[in-house]
């Protein structure tokens, strides 16, 4: 593709440089013909190795993802960029980023066609039942990305490069389109049939109003402030970005406008005259430009579906404040800590939490929002001192709301703490076990149990003994693994038959024991200690010579584990206080009853496929269909703070992910009233298997709007075709 991409272009541009166009545009295209011919060798190895890498990290998953770049320049990729990326860019990194973009959106329209089919039989291929585009590492994005940054690298002008894309993205298109159809029609050879669309939009983007997303794209007229600028000129990258960098900080003035302030005071105007108001000749482009942003960001969180009316509302009547913050502090678009700005996310992160205006504690939320609007209302608060007395204000009446919340959280990650500590010592003890002389490897129902649960009784113990100064505590439980071993072996059991009788009482009831200790019920070792008795008989009865032929045929045919691998400590146990006191998940309603390991029978059971989640009650602020789903596997890269809807209790529940174990072992997530709900890693990738689990916002609400201002600017940057 590099090979035929590069000699249709040189064609197309040696074409051109002698066709009857104007002197200067002939001279340009020569130039861009004459520069290209040098580097062949450069853009064919270099987009080569650019895709191969970028398919690596795509198929790779976290382990490519996770490889150490930190001494590597970030890169901002179009698709993906993000407000506060802005403020890392130079100038050339935003053409770049721009590049990128019009080249992307050439490679969709052209080759848009083979795509479709392509992408829905390899969402299938993918186990997908519908068209995940995010999800196809050959995906338009990935080719336009690679090219850019293989064209950057080159020592060649801005104006070169431009020309190179202008002219090679319909090459390149053509060539997608090219390799798409071909891998359809492999695809459909081999029998895969096509995944069906959904129009869906990413979990934490809400639906949007279509005014907001008309005044987006550039559907209303110049503003007054700036006659000669429409809205595509005004917002886009390039402004957006010198105005995150401070390089229209001498356009700001050093005071709100008084007539702004009579206006908003006696609320006049409507939302959309007061931005206009704001834009008066005199303030000059920055301010023009931070009125627009504001504006922009304060219409995403009014329609935001995700949060409550009476939030919105309430969020939309303080506008006027932050409008007024943005002309005279450009401190707010360029610093994400910036009192006003955390002040906004407290305010619009915690309504998150209520999913209904009849939720626990949504009263007394809005007591406190109320309050917090009245005082911005007053048209007082202009400085960020000001809004950083708001903001503590309003976290203290939290805090005191929620002190008991606090409480119960920090006993809840103590007890997950002590679990997920037990479990890396039984995996560290499951391990040594394995490395036994006498460890019984081809019993797999002997060594899943001294491997699990036992490893976790012996990890107990230690532990126990570890926190007791006065060593009054020994290790029974241990030193008990030694006579387990030695009696399920019928070699040499059956030769030491008065031995056996002995130490089987004493032996079993220590078993007993230790799987009390750890709170481990007795009924999920019944395979273990049936196949234990069985051995035992017949060690004491079999006649020696025959125990070898006993021994290969001793495990029951069908066994459900026959096949187990060991060892078998793969998700922390929980002890009964642990698990009240983190609110552990038990998915009480399935019926599937088999044997498992301690590190996956009670908090993990194998769920029937079948199991259905409970009917969602109106009103739903992100519809299931038309949120993008989310796959198991990405379950576990949620990070703390995410707001999700899971399913407790037989009943769909708003909660916050507030904790995750330093080794990812254990999430715990906290519903309104403080409630926790824990559950293993293994838990959450099937709770979202079965449908029964939900992301609702990964990152925060403020920080959603204004990335799709950036987004937005992105747009009407490319549309435009100019960046300034």
């Amino acid at each position: 593709m590099a090979k035929r991409w590069y000699s249709t272009l040189l064609d197309l541009l040696r074409e051109k440089s002698t066709a009857p166009v104007v002197v200067h545009e002939k001279q340009q295209i020569h130039d861009a013909w004459q520069a290209l011919k040098k580097y062949q060798a450069d853009i064919e190895n270099g987009f080569s190795q650019q895709i191969a890498q970028a398919i690596e990290r795509e198929v790779g998953g976290s382990s490519a993802r996770s490889t150490d770049r930190s001494n590597e320049p970030p890169v901002f990729a179009a698709s993906t960029l993000k407000f506060q990326d802005l403020e890392l860019m130079g100038d050339d990194q935003v053409q770049d980023t721009l590049d990128e973009a019009r080249l992307a959106q050439t490679l969709l329209l052209v080759s848009e066609a083979g795509l479709a089919g392509f992408l829905a039989r390899l969402s299938t291929a993918q186990g997908l039942k519908v068209v995940r585009s995010d999800k196809n590492p050959l995906r338009p994005e990935a080719y336009a990305n690679a090219l850019v940054h293989v064209l950057q690298e080159l020592p060649v002008v801005i104006e070169i490069r431009t020309r190179w894309l202008i002219y090679g993205g319909q090459i390149m298109g053509e060539l997608l389109q090219t390799l798409y159809t071909a891998l359809d029609q492999l695809l459909e050879k081999q029998g895969v049939k096509q995944a069906s669309y959904a129009v869906v939009s990413t979990p934490d983007e809400p639906k949007r109003a279509a005014p907001a997303l008309g005044r987006v794209s550039g559907q209303r007229s110049a503003s007054p402030g700036n006659s000669n600028l429409s809205r595509e000129q005004l917002l886009t990258l390039d402004h957006l970005h010198r105005l995150m960098s401070g390089d229209y900080d001498d356009s700001f003035i050093d005071e709100a406008d008084p007539a702004l302030d009579t206006d908003v005071e006696f609320g006049l105007l409507p939302a959309q005259a007061k931005r206009s108001n704001a834009k008066r000749p005199s303030r000059g482009l920055g301010p023009s430009l931070a009125v627009e942003v504001v504006g922009l960001m304060m219409e995403q969180l009014t329609a935001d579906q995700r949060l409550l009316p009476p939030v919105r509302q309430l969020i939309a009547s303080v506008e006027p404040a932050f409008l007024r913050l943005g002309t005279v502090d450009p401190a707010f678009f360029s610093n994400k800590n910036h009192p006003a700005r955390r002040l906004l996310e407290a305010m619009t992160a915690k309504s998150l939490a209520f999913a209904h205006e009849t939720d626990e504690g949504f009263a007394e939320f809005m007591q406190d929002l109320a309050a917090t609007a009245d005082r911005l209302s007053n048209g007082k608060a202009i400085g960020s001192l000001d809004f950083g007395a708001l903001l503590k204000s309003f976290e203290d009446r939290q805090t005191a709301r929620n002190q008991a919340v606090v409480d119960a959280q920090k006993l809840a990650v103590k007890a997950l703490m002590q679990a997920e500590q037990r479990y890396l010592l039984a995996e560290k003890i499951a391990a040594e076990i394995c490395q036994r002389r006498d460890f019984l490897a081809d019993n797999p129902i002997i060594a899943t149990f001294v491997t699990g649960p036992w490893a976790q009784v012996m990890a107990h113990e230690r532990l126990t003994m570890q926190s007791d100064p006065s060593g009054r505590n020994k290790a029974v439980f241990s030193l008990a693994l030694g006579d387990l071993l030695w009696s399920a072996d019928m070699t040499q059991a059956s030769r030491y038959r008065k031995r056996l009788i002995k130490i089987i009482p004493d032996m079993m009831n220590m078993v007993r024991e230790g799987l009390l200790a750890i709170d481990y019920p007795l009924s999920l070792s019944k395979p273990f200690f049936d196949e234990l008795m069985r051995l035992h008989e017949l060690a004491l009865s079999a006649p020696p010579e025959k125990i070898q032929a006993v021994r290969k045929n001793s495990l029951a045919p069908g066994h459900s584990f026959a096949n187990a691998t060991v060892p078998h400590t793969q998700h922390p146990w929980l002890q009964t206080a642990e698990a009240q006191q983190s609110g552990l998940m038990d998915f009480a309603d399935t019926t599937e009853q088999v044997y498992q390991p301690a590190s996956t029978a009670r908090v993990s059971p194998a769920l029937p496929v079948a199991v259905s989640a409970p009917a969602v009650s109106s009103p739903v602020f992100v519809d299931l269909q038309e949120t993008r789903p989310m796959l198991p596997e990405e379950a576990l890269d949620i990070e703390p703070g995410a707001w999700v809807d899971l399913v407790a209790d037989n009943q769909w529940v708003r909660a916050r992910l507030t904790w995750i174990s330093p080794h990812g072992t254990l999430f715990m997530f906290t519903s309104v009233g403080g409630r926790s709900h824990s559950m293993t890693a293994h838990m959450l990738e099937q709770s979202v298997a079965q449908g029964r689990f939900r992301l609702i916002s990964q990152q925060g609400v403020l920080d959603g709007a204004l990335d799709n201002v950036a987004q937005a600017a992105m747009r009407n940057s490319v549309q435009g075709g100019t960046s300034s």
